[in-house]
This record gives C-alpha cells, sequence and structure tokens, in this order.
C-alpha cells in the first residue's frame, strides 16, 4: 500500500493546489491563506502532510514508531462524549475507541506492526495517547480540530470531539507513510490543526471505466486525509 499511497498523496496534494469546491464554515476567520507556521532556530520544519498543519511549533529531536508502542485511549472519553452524536458520519465509527481500531488497523497495512490498543490513564514514552477534553470554546478546533503533541514523553492527540481526534489519526498516519519505512521516526513538535471547510468532498465516475473496489477502498482512506 505504501508504495501506492505516496503516488496518491502526490495527486491529492496537485488537487489541493487546482482547489475543490465546497461550503465554507459560517465564520470566515476560520480560513487560512497563511503558510502554516514553522519554527525557526534549528526546530523541526513542518512536517508534510495535506491539506498543511495550520499551526505548527518544532522541537528539536525524533519521536520513533515501534513495536513496543501501544494506541492509549483515555478512559474517561474511550466511549465518546454526547457531543459525538452530532458529529460523525453516515454509517461509520462515533467513539474514540471505535477510532482508535481504525487507526490500528490502519498502521498495521502502512508498516506492518499490530499495535496494541489499551483503555488506560498511563501512557509511556514509546506510545500514542488519544484523548478529549480539548477546549471547546476555541472556534478553530470546534468539532473538527484537534491538538497534535510529538515529544519525547510520547504522541498525545487531544480534541474536543472523538471526530476531531480522527483527524489527527490521519494527520500521523500520512507522516508514517511518508517517513522512512527502516524506522517510522517522526518530528517532534506540537501542531493545532482544524479544517478550512465544513464540507470536503471527492467525485469518481465509474460509469465511463470500471475501477476494483481494492483501488476505491483506497481513495476512501486517502480522501479522509481531507
Amino acid at each position: 500500500m505504501k508504495r501506492v499511497s505516496i503516488v496518491l498523496l502526490a495527486a491529492l496534494v496537485a488537487a489541493s493546489v487546482v482547489g475543490t469546491v465546497a461550503s465554507p464554515l459560517p465564520d470566515s476567520s476560520v480560513v487560512s491563506l497563511q503558510p502554516s507556521k514553522t519554527s525557526s532556530n534549528g526546530a523541526n520544519p513542518t512536517p508534510f502532510v495535506i491539506p498543511s498543519l495550520q499551526e505548527w511549533k518544532g522541537s528539536k529531536g525524533d519521536w520513533k514508531l515501534s513495536k513496543n508502542t501501544r494506541i492509549v485511549i483515555d478512559p474517561a472519553f474511550a466511549k465518546g462524549i454526547p457531543a459525538d452524536s452530532k458529529h460523525t458520519f453516515m454509517a461509520n465509527p462515533a467513539n474514540l475507541q471505535q477510532y482508535a481500531a481504525s487507526f490500528q488497523a490502519d498502521i498495521k497495512q502502512v508498516t506492518g506492526l499490530d499495535l496494541q490498543v489499551v483503555v488506560s490513564s498511563k501512557c509511556g514514552k514509546d506510545d500514542i495517547f488519544l484523548t478529549l477534553g480539548a477546549d471547546a470554546k476555541d472556534p478553530h478546533l470546534d468539532n473538527e480540530g484537534y491538538l497534535l503533541d510529538i515529544g519525547k514523553q510520547g504522541i498525545a492527540i487531544q480534541a474536543v470531539t472523538s471526530r476531531g481526534a480522527f483527524w489527527g489519526t490521519r494527520t500521523l498516519l500520512q507522516m508514517l507513510i511518508l517517513a522512512d519505512e527502516n524506522d517510522y521516526t517522526l518530528p517532534q513538535g506540537n501542531a493545532r490543526d482544524f479544517p478550512n471547510y465544513g464540507e470536503r468532498k471527492f467525485m469518481q465516475d465509474i460509469a465511463r471505466k470500471p475501477i476494483p473496489i481494492s483501488d476505491l477502498k483506497e481513495y476512501a482512506a486517502l480522501t479522509s486525509f481531507y
């Protein structure tokens, strides 16, 4: 999958440059026309993902994915929160624990590592911690934004809703796809990210030419990056 994914990532980048038709959020201040913020003084530059991160504060050093890495779910939010029911996808997972299971399967497909998923308030420096409780009053985070921290103590994704945390896992997945497959190291730093548009759409015309189901499934996975 990794080789094909990189090709499709390039195609999606081209599409993002051309632009897409979507309904902007009511609050026009959410739309950022400026490039993502990059730290200086030798700190890690902004990781390449699509769409680009809205805000990034790089630090120094790397974090490495390993067979000892676990996906740790905050027990306080494992089953989600009431707000999740309003901000989910039709017929798709709705809570943090279900999104974690999906993330686990994605990581295995990309890296070959079958990570353990646990519900616990304790996590180590090798772990990826998923939690909610981000500032609901932050107009940018809203129900789809998230905070991402990659540091010496591990990785943490925090959001207002489970759906926001899901978008954080999409960013991590892209970083893993583009990382060196011999060690899967990621740059340390902090991100505050959120979508520019409330609706992101992609149309695939299957009437003119048959497309294998396997390709359609990969398109669906990759367009979830948006």
